[in-house]
């Protein structure tokens, strides 16, 4: 069975993302050193947060990471045995760090993210952490200020809803034509407008045409 297209279609390098420039450029510098940091990526839902962490993941430590639901595995305990102490028996191979990624971290309480604060600063020079809030008033203070925070939300001053909206145009536009696909480009803004910022809905709508 052929996989939809939100699996086939999926971005696996940075520039293939409808990003905002300003997240753009600032990844593909951190993926050029080899080293992230620990990251925030915080934003509505279905505008690629979760997509880009996995991206970058395959990029740089295929073989080398952990990834953890925030909304399913979140009690304290859990997130001990698997974060911290995957962050402290990370060794630097030739991947370079470990990432341990938390989606949809949302759902981890306060006192699980306090678990997190100590390892990231310690255990820093060989693991860093990527954490995907939809909701960032959820982000504690003290794990915001140990991270670099990306909100995916297009900032409206810099005109970047018309900026993501001709990527997408142009990435649905390819999908279309190898596909095969008969939607103008006024029917593929259509849906753009109409399931904005939804890009996972975008895709499934483009696929109900295949």
């Amino acid at each position: 069975m052929e996989s939809p297209f939100t699996e086939k279609y999926r971005p696996e390098k940075i520039n293939e993302f409808c990003l905002p420039d300003r997240i753009q450029s600032k990844l593909e510098k951190l993926i050029k050193k080899k080293d992230t940091g620990h990251l925030i990526f915080q934003g509505e839902a279905g505008n690629g947060k979760t997509a880009t962490a996995k991206a970058i993941i395959q990029l740089l430590v295929p073989t080398n990471n952990i990834q953890i639901n925030g909304s399913k595995d979140n009690s304290v305990d859990f997130i001990k045995n698997m974060s911290v102490k995957g962050m402290g028996s990370a060794l630097y191979g030739d991947e370079g760090k470990r990432i341990i990624f938390i989606d949809e971290a949302d759902g981890l309480t306060e006192k699980a993210q306090m678990l997190l604060r100590v390892p990231m600063e310690e255990q820093s020079h060989l693991c860093n952490i990527i954490m995907c809030f939809n909701d960032a008033s959820k982000i504690i203070d003290p794990i915001k200020s140990r991270c670099l925070v990306f909100n995916f939300n297009p900032n409206p001053l810099f005109n970047e809803e018309e900026e993501i909206k001709k990527k997408l145009l142009k990435r649905f536009t390819n999908i279309c034509k190898k596909e095969k696909i008969k939607l103008s480009k006024d029917q593929l803004s259509e849906i753009i407008d109409n399931n904005w910022y939804d890009v996972r809905k975008m895709v499934k709508m483009i696929e109900l045409e295949a």
